[in-house]
């Protein structure tokens, strides 16, 4: 059997087929449409799947035209997967379930298979978000800050002088920039990373024991230039989340 698992995002698209436990054909590509012109391709050349399993935080417009594209192309209703504490031993610290998104539970699904101590998730994407998960399966809470993109794009938006500066070919591993876009791009990242730094040193001191911390999301190879080597990274881990459920 193959399943096609598919990652939808706010602003790209990834996918993976599961097949005798593991991930195969995995690949991305931005949300240019429905599906994405590089999904489109790739999953043409592929074994039609037997069972579709979606998380999608694009909003129910987008799910509707994905659905409707997956069962006029291969006869398959798209099964997507809403937060469920009775679908994994976790205890979301959140009141009301539905209100934590899907993405975040399902990087937690996966974190605590991979980590199964104290774990903070990290993911850095459109948005980033950081959570930790006890050993126990319980949901301590998160925090929620722009991503990269947000941040630079609300400097280009709000300051007319940056607005006019030129783009640059950004050479990455300096500390400050040679101009205004290597600022700008030096600055967020730095900002990202600084946060993410404070949030675990002030976990590990208020829990006063061993954390794990694993990265994931479109923007963490480049955020991780910045942290310890003590981060571990797994692009994929929706995707694993997703795995995981499908598999018990």
């Amino acid at each position: 059997m193959s399943i096609l698992l598919l990652d939808v995002g706010n602003s790209r698209l990834k996918w993976a087929f599961a097949e005798d436990g593991l991930l195969t054909s995995i690949g991305g590509a931005p949300r240019d449409g429905v599906p994405p012109t590089q999904a489109a391709k790739l999953w043409f050349s592929a074994p039609a799947p037997t069972r579709i399993v979606a998380s999608n935080v694009a909003g129910s417009d987008y799910a509707a035209q994905l659905s409707e594209w997956c069962e006029k192309q291969w006869g398959v209703f798209v099964e997507y997967v809403q937060v469920d504490a009775e679908l994994a031993d976790i205890e979301l610290a959140y009141s009301k379930a539905q209100n934590f998104g899907v993405d975040r539970w399902l990087a937690l699904v996966a974190a605590q298979r991979i980590s199964p101590g104290n774990v903070c998730v990290i993911d850095c994407g459109t948005a980033v978000t950081i959570d930790l998960l006890t050993a126990q399966g319980k949901h301590q809470g998160g925090v929620i800050l722009p991503g990269l993109q947000l941040m630079q794009n609300s400097l280009l938006k709000n300051t007319d002088g940056i607005k006019r500066a030129k783009a640059s070919s950004f050479a990455g591993n300096r500390l400050l920039g040679n101009d205004t876009w290597d600022g700008i791009i030096l600055g967020s990242l730095s900002a990202v990373a600084g946060a993410i730094e404070l949030m675990v040193s002030r976990i590990k001191s208020d829990m006063a024991m061993p954390i794990s911390c694993v990265v994931t999301g479109g923007d963490a190879a480049e955020v991780l230039k910045m942290l310890g080597k003590e981060y571990q990274y797994e692009p994929n881990l929706v995707l694993l989340g997703m795995k995981a459920l499908v598999a018990e």
